[in-house]
């Protein structure tokens, strides 16, 4: 499914009201969600925006100053005493075996300034050499992959998330997302492709999402 929108206010809307009206009851692991598989997102403009939908929180997303705290760990290689963040995995990507690790964000500046046109500026979240127990349920980043190209004077951001929550984490990963095509290429426009292979609203947070959203649809037309 494509889900086409001006901005990242726009986005996060018509996103959510797609699962609303589109999604399917399913289960992950041990929680019960509403899900649309394989969900396309174009962000048209892809920048911070300087307001956010006044709805967040009545869904459970984070709050403005919350937002502001959460994506600057997008940015910073401290894990915080969490088994990852997005930040570690971008800025100190690591081998457990050999005990090296890479900064990606610095490797994606310095590809892009060296080589204009080339499709290898690409960054990776999910490690298999950490993220791969099968014996226990583990806990891997929904984040796994993201490329950045150089196209017509413009920067394309193109993202991919295993797993992502429309209601609380997909707005917070919009804008984080913004934020790192800012440090990767700070002067140029933007614009984001993002697949959500399981789209979906948990089944604890339907209620308030219909509620609080739903009655955006004449205005976010999906």
């Amino acid at each position: 499914m494509l889900v086409k929108a001006r901005d990242i206010y726009e986005a996060w809307f018509k996103a959510v009201i797609a699962v609303l009206d589109y999604g399917r009851w399913t289960f992950k692991e041990d929680s019960r969600i509403l899900e649309v598989e394989d969900l396309v997102l174009a962000v048209e403009n892809l920048h911070r925006p300087s307001k956010h939908p006044e709805v967040l929180e009545k869904v459970g997303c984070l709050g403005p100053n919350q937002l502001e705290v959460y994506v600057k760990q997008f940015l910073s290689p401290d894990r915080m005493g969490f088994t990852y963040t997005y930040g570690e995995r971008l800025r100190a990507y690591s081998c457990p075996s050999c005990g090296s690790t890479v900064d990606q964000l610095s490797f994606l500046r310095e590809k892009l300034s060296r080589f204009q046109c080339t499709n290898q500026a690409v960054v990776a979240l999910y490690n298999p050499l950490r993220d791969s127990d099968s014996s226990r349920h583990g806990d891997p980043p929904c984040w796994n992959w993201a490329q950045f190209r150089l196209r017509d004077g413009e920067l394309h951001v193109t993202v991919v998330f295993r797993s992502h929550d429309y209601a609380k984490a997909l707005y917070p990963n919009l804008y984080a997302i913004a934020m790192i095509a800012e440090e990767v290429q700070p002067s140029k426009p933007k614009k984001l492709t993002l697949l959500s292979s399981s789209a979906h609203i948990y089944e604890g947070d339907y209620e308030a999402v219909r509620r609080n959203v739903a009655p955006f649809r004449l205005l976010y037309k999906v």
